[in-house]
């Protein structure tokens, strides 16, 4: 009996080793499918074509079209499809599906996707791209040269990303001689899309930029057009970017940080570039309506500016925060900061049919600080520091000029007690002032 037992244990175990394949498959198409279903979004569809499940792997083939007009506008203007057909090769194994993709109808183009699924539904994912040349032609044709290049990472389930890339080098080259050329290129982030947001952060980091070409001068004669040389480089260039929305989901915020270590020109030489923005607070369906709009409509109809009106009142009803954390920069030998926050209370209605409405809500503070030897680059805004000194709305010491002021009550009130109606400093900034 005891045999028996034993005999029909190893015999169940060899049928479910022997299954398990299949059911790995079956699995595998179930968590595929789905993948897809959820890959979507307003930008991107994705749909399965074909799904041929086999014993030890599986054909598969997706087709991912472009909805974002804006994105197949300018594919279409490149001579660049909206329409991608994938063929995967998927393999069974004993806990994980292993599949690597191509491109359908671009066979030789230098691209393979390599994907490992655990049957939990989470996929790391590896994307090479080996050296690549692509050259159009017509009215502007330029060549783009690429690197070998990489982009690797984990999706879970749920829907959370994380990621890396690295480009080592593009090169971007023009007819007329411009020429454009990156290096060290790299991304990386975590986090999650939730409600038409990315929640979560990335980071940009491009090493070394440099441009040259030839830009137009002011004709010397009717007819004549003169070209002056331009060459423009950039060094130690990061942005990084993070977002949340509240336990309710009904606010979100982001911070943009930008930092560069050096930027020259012909006519600038910066260095120590900063620049931290955040936006606080804001009605989350609100500013993604707007956001879509604009996506979707870069220029704006008469029609889809009365669709946004609606979402603008509500935007500055429910109130937000702005705020300029930091703008420094060394210019030549001189130095500048700034901070600057604003605020919009919440109950700040109908801005659509009076804006002055935000002008008078508003409150918030400016600090401006600039050394002595940045304004003797720049002899107009020497003078009008100087006469801001004389107002007693700045001071100046040894190391240059400082300038602290509030917003309150709809006007911009300096140290010293002295006020200026904010819809005046609007109305000069229009009139270029």
């Amino acid at each position: 009996m005891n045999n028996l037992k034993k005999a029909g244990a190893i015999g169940g175990a060899i049928v479910i080793v022997a299954c398990w394949p299949l059911a790995v498959g079956q699995i595998g198409q179930r968590i595929l499918t789905e993948g897809a279903q959820n890959a979507g979004n307003d930008r991107v569809a994705v749909s399965l074509v074909k799904y041929d499940r086999g014993y030890l792997s599986s054909e598969v083939q997706t087709k991912i079209t472009l909805l974002d007009p804006r994105l197949k506008q300018q594919f279409i203007a490149d001579g660049l499809p909206t329409e991608f057909v994938l063929n995967s090769h998927v393999s069974h194994g004993v806990v994980s599906l292993s599949s690597q993709t191509t491109l359908a109808d671009y066979r030789d183009f230098p691209m393979t996707l390599q994907t490992t699924t655990q049957l939990n539904g989470n996929t790391d994912f590896n994307l090479v791209l080996n050296a690549w040349n692509y050259h159009r032609d017509g009215k502007e044709p330029f060549t783009v040269s690429l690197s070998p290049s990489y982009l690797k990472g984990m999706v879970t389930k749920l829907g959370e990303v994380k990621f890396e890339s690295k480009i080592p080098s593009l090169a971007i080259d023009f007819d007329n001689q411009a020429k454009i050329v990156l290096t060290d290129m790299t991304t990386k982030g975590e986090g999650k899309q939730t409600n038409g947001f990315w929640i979560g952060d990335q980071v940009l980091t491009i090493g070394k930029l440099t441009g040259q070409g030839n830009l137009p001068e002011e004709p010397a004669k009717a007819g004549e057009e003169k070209t002056a040389p331009v060459a423009l480089e950039l060094n130690g260039f990061n942005y990084h970017f993070t977002s949340k929305l509240d336990e309710q989901q009904t606010r979100f915020s982001s911070q943009h940080v930008f930092t560069l270590v050096a930027l020259d020109s012909k006519t600038v030489h910066a260095k120590q570039m900063e620049l931290d923005f955040a936006l606080n607070g804001v009605d989350s369906n609100a500013f993604k309506q707007l956001s879509n709009l604009y996506q979707n409509n870069p220029s704006l109809s008469n029609e889809e500016i009365g669709k946004a009106l609606p979402y603008v009142d509500t935007l500055f009803s429910q109130g937000f925060d702005v705020s300029l954390g930091k703008m420094d920069a060394t210019i030549g030998e001189g130095r500048f900061t700034s901070q600057v926050s604003l605020s919009v209370p919440k109950g700040t209605e109908h801005v659509s049919q009076n804006p002055a409405a935000v002008v008078t809500a508003l409150t918030g503070h400016i600090g401006t600080t600039a050394s002595t030897a940045l304004l003797e680059q720049f002899p107009e805004m020497h003078k009008w520091a100087d006469e801001l000194v004389v107002m007693e709305m700045a001071t100046q010491n040894d190391k240059g000029y400082a300038l602290k002021a509030e917003i309150k009550d709809g006007s911009v009130v300096f140290d010293n007690g002295e006020k200026i109606p904010l819809i005046s400093l609007v109305m000069m900034g229009m009139r270029g002032y």
